[in-house]
């Protein structure tokens, strides 16, 4: 194998339903898994906990670099409340290692 292979990301269900990624599916969901060599990755089109879309994408500043490809990526407040919406032990465990973050992250510089 080529160092520089990198898999693509799969989307579970297309595994365990044998269901086809297409225009129509991404239109028609919601909520997406893909298994990727970094561990999971969720896709939501409407978070619990999310403010309308153009709020979001206002509080996430400039476009990230992340693995070559340019993106958005949500506030950590936002992520905050999302986590807390979702109303999951794991995701409120979360929500309070990122408002731990936060707050360093808003700390004075000393």
């Amino acid at each position: 194998m080529p160092a520089d292979f990198r898999p693509k990301p799969i989307l579970r269900t297309l595994i365990a339903h044998n269901v086809e990624l297409d225009a129509k599916t991404l239109e028609s969901g919601a909520h997406f898994t893909f298994d990727t060599p970094y561990g999971s990755l969720d896709i939501l089109t409407d978070p619990d906990g999310a403010p309308p879309y153009d709020r979001l994408k206002q509080a996430a500043g400039e476009l990230q670099e992340i693995e070559g490809e340019r993106l958005f990526v949500a506030s950590l407040d936002h992520l905050i409340a999302m986590k807390e919406a979702s109303g999951r032990t794991k995701d409120k465990l979360m929500a309070t290692e990122y408002r731990v973050l936060s707050d360093e992250l808003r700390a004075p510089k000393s």
